[in-house]
């Protein structure tokens, strides 16, 4: 027989650890009171695009180079808003700004699209276009 610590001390600390908040969260212990780790799930993999900037992605490998609001409309949104968001702002330091307000890269700064300025009617327009680094982000996550 394994020799056991009966003594009422090390009992105590037997029922310490077992009443402990991690010993009731799921968490093993050893006969002397020692913790043992669970086994750990493996964090699921975040994906490289989510919906919104797959839809903006799509819709100029369908559609080719369109305005902000053209990517909103061709995409399903009832404003650019998003689009604002997720391509980012013409005006870099308004997209610098919103990105390090939300902790987070817009297309334009990880350049999976790319900015065009065109003449029409004498008004300058600006086209956003997919890059060969969005086309190929765009296959990996479908």
């Amino acid at each position: 027989m394994a020799n056991q610590n009966t003594s009422p001390k090390a009992l105590d600390e037997q029922a310490a650890a077992l009443a402990s908040p991690k010993a009731k969260a799921g968490k093993k212990t050893s006969p002397k009171g020692g913790k043992k780790e669970s086994p750990k799930e493996a964090p699921k993999p975040k994906k490289e695009l989510g919906k919104t900037e797959m839809a903006i992605l799509e819709t100029l490998a369908k559609r080719g180079r369109l305005t902000r609001n053209g990517i909103a409309e061709k995409a399903g949104y009832s404003n650019s808003v998003a689009v604002y968001q997720q391509v980012g702002w013409p005006d870099e330091a308004k997209r610098r700004e919103w990105e390090a307000e939300h902790d987070r890269k817009t297309l334009l700064t990880r350049g999976f699209v790319r900015e065009h300025e065109v003449d029409v009617d004498g008004k300058k327009e600006t086209l956003v276009e997919l890059t060969a680094a969005g086309r190929k982000a765009l296959e990996r996550s479908k």
